[in-house]
């Protein structure tokens, strides 16, 4: 079951987002730095407050995946998305992009915009099968 998230925090939610945080910081080598528990819940928790930011939660008995997006200027932005590693490869993730996608129809929004580090081909096979196309790149040379 899909449904909108409201909650200040819940601990699977918070697992979910320390283990896409921990995936990250490990294959990103410098741009995101290391941060305690306390500090990644307080990152979580702002996330969640934010007025533009929805969050929508799969529910299997607990929280299994979860995905975040803003609304803004006529668009939607995907900043998060993550599912329980034990549950992948059962259409969790391709399910809550389905739900924004649908979300996106009702308020005549035309584009989902999101990006993916290049590391995460499991993600941008994902985007592809589901039809996002690759509009840009972003290149990074270390000084």
């Amino acid at each position: 079951m899909i449904k909108e998230f409201k909650a200040q925090f819940d601990e699977n939610l918070f697992k979910l987002y320390k283990d896409a945080y921990n995936y990250h910081l490990k294959n990103t080598e410098g741009f995101f730095k290391e941060k305690t528990d306390d500090e990644l819940k307080e990152s979580l928790k702002e996330q969640l407050n934010r007025e533009c930011n929805y969050t929508l939660v799969y529910i299997d008995k607990k929280i299994i995946g979860y995905i975040m997006f803003i609304i803004e200027g006529g668009k939607i932005y995907l900043t998060e998305l993550s599912v329980d590693e034990n549950c992948r490869n059962n259409q969790v993730a391709t399910k809550l992009i389905k739900e924004v996608e649908k979300i996106a129809k009702e308020k005549h929004i035309k584009f989902i915009d999101l990006n993916c580090w290049s590391f995460n081909e499991t993600a941008e096979t994902l985007y592809e099968y589901l039809g996002f196309k690759r509009i840009r790149s972003l290149y990074r040379k270390e000084c």
